[in-house]
Order: structure tokens, then C-alpha cells, then sequence
């Protein structure tokens, strides 16, 4: 084996271990006040309604993206609540895990998968882009330093 494979080999062996390792604490952990009252049932409102109104005060992209796995699994929103019509995400949120569905746990887990593949396109790009600037041995450290940081 090249030298020039074995960096790229081990660069796909470190995002594969921190994917795994996103993967595990996915499953571990519970969700963060952020992941439920803002993030995952606002950004299956975005994704539904193409209505912004629930947190508009960051980018919608991440929450759209941790939403999409609900919309194929058939989550429902309360949009007839009175929380949607006024923008209250907690409430929403609460009504969206609680009441309208029943699988809070799953839906958690499955709004962490994009995020975690996302943090894989990331890692890749910090390697490439390291790797061409500083060198080998430099990228394989960035990429490090990123995966278990």
C-alpha cells in the first residue's frame, strides 16, 4: 500500500469511528432543550407548511435537514393548535412529540442522523482542504482534532 493511500485510508477509518460514535450517543442520550423545543418539531413545520414562523431568528437549513427523516415516517404536526398560529415552539414542540405522535424517542434519533452526516461531509472537507495546504500529516491532525473534539 502507497503512502498517499494509507493517509486516506485512515482519514475514512476516523470519520467512520466518529460516525459510529455519533451514532451511539444518539441513541444514548436524551434530547437537548434546544433539540426539542426549537430544532426538530420547528423544523418539520419549515419542512410542511414552507412557514418560517416558529424561531425565525436562525437559518432554517439544520432544522430542516434533522426534520426530514420525521416527514418519512409519517410524523404528523399540530397545526391546528393554538401554539403554530401563534409561534410558541415550546408549546408546539410539546404538543408535536406528545400528543400527536407517539415516538419520541424514535424521532429524536432519526433528526441526529442527518446532522451526523453532515459532520462526516464536514470532516471530509476539513481533511481534503488541510491536507492539500499543510500536508499529510497535518490533515490526518485537523482531522483528528475535529472527529474527538
Amino acid at each position: 500500500m502507497t503512502k498517499n493511500n494509507s493517509v486516506v485510508l485512515t482519514a475514512f477509518f476516523v470519520l467512520a469511528v466518529m460516525f459510529g460514535l455519533e451514532m451511539l450517543a444518539a441513541q444514548d442520550k436524551s434530547a437537548t432543550c434546544d433539540e426539542f423545543n426549537h430544532h426538530v418539531a420547528s423544523g418539520f413545520s419549515y419542512l410542511k407548511k414552507n412557514d418560517f414562523r416558529m424561531n425565525p431568528a436562525s437559518g432554517p437549513l439544520p432544522r430542516m435537514l434533522a426534520a426530514l427523516p420525521l416527514v418519512f415516517m409519517g410524523a404528523r404536526g399540530p397545526f391546528d393548535h393554538w401554539s403554530w398560529l401563534q409561534g410558541n415552539s415550546p408549546e408546539f414542540a410539546r404538543h408535536f412529540f406528545f400528543y400527536y405522535n407517539h415516538r419520541y424517542e424514535d424521532y429524536v434519533f432519526a433528526s441526529r442522523i442527518p446532522i451526523a452526516i453532515l459532520s462526516v461531509f464536514f470532516g471530509s472537507a476539513l481533511f481534503l482542504v488541510a491536507r492539500k495546504l499543510l500536508g499529510d500529516l497535518s490533515a490526518l491532525f485537523s482531522l483528528l482534532f475535529y472527529a474527538f473534539s
